[in-house]
């Protein structure tokens, strides 16, 4: 939030001379990504791996398709009382530019089709923090599931009239980097501006 946005502002100001590691600020960016790419394979790894160790111990996170139909109509109620009311539905395109996620923020983004017209899009869902991540299943067994696949496996309510082709997760990482200037005349007055640009993910206030 702070190492690498500040490298792609340098990328994006033409910066090339290399630090003193050697490497110009889009060399060590591409180390970054690819340093990164590991992580997550890693991670992925990982969780995979402490999912059947929780089965092992009777507490099962999962999929769709794993459900009973009591439990899928228990979780289509819970959706539509608890989950629908506070999503926001997005649509992506040249009239409707990508919309602001905050820093950290988990959303879905899908291509969607509309077959009345065969009209393609691309749909955004920002999933608010204030829901849990892990839905409780009801029953005596630790049962849960995740929010984004409960929500996924109700995607026609939330799109009505369209079909998911394709949905990927992603969530949003914001440059959080504070410049003071040390002239600046009101300290207080120009921290709060410049918190209110990091939570917008904005550097010029101007563009508040």
């Amino acid at each position: 939030m702070v190492r690498v946005a500040g490298l792609k502002g340098q990328v994006d100001a033409g910066v090339t001379t290399p630090s003193q590691d050697g490497l110009s600020p889009s060399e060590q960016l591409a180390a970054i990504n690819a340093r990164a790419g590991v992580l997550m394979d890693e991670q992925q790894r990982i969780w995979r791996s402490l999912v059947g160790q929780l089965r092992e111990h009777d507490v099962a996170v999962v999929e769709p398709d794993e459900l009973s139909a009591e439990e899928s109509a228990w979780l289509e109620s819970r959706f539509m009382t608890t989950i629908f009311p506070v999503l926001t539905p997005l649509a992506v395109d040249p009239a409707h530019p990508f919309p602001f996620i905050p820093n950290l923020g988990l959303a879905l983004a899908m291509d969607l089709f509309r077959s009345a017209d065969n009209r393609e899009m691309v749909g955004l869902l920002p999933l608010p923090g204030q829901i849990e991540r892990f839905i409780r299943l009801p029953g005596s067994q630790p049962r849960f599931m995740l929010l984004e696949r409960c929500v996924s496996m109700f995607m026609g309510k939330v799109f009505p009239g369209l079909r998911v082709a394709r949905l990927r997760h992603l969530r949003v990482i914001r440059d959080s980097d504070i410049e003071v200037l040390e002239e600046a005349e009101d300290l207080v007055r120009l921290f709060e501006s410049a918190l209110k640009r990091r939570r917008r993910g904005l550097r010029d206030p101007a563009d508040l």
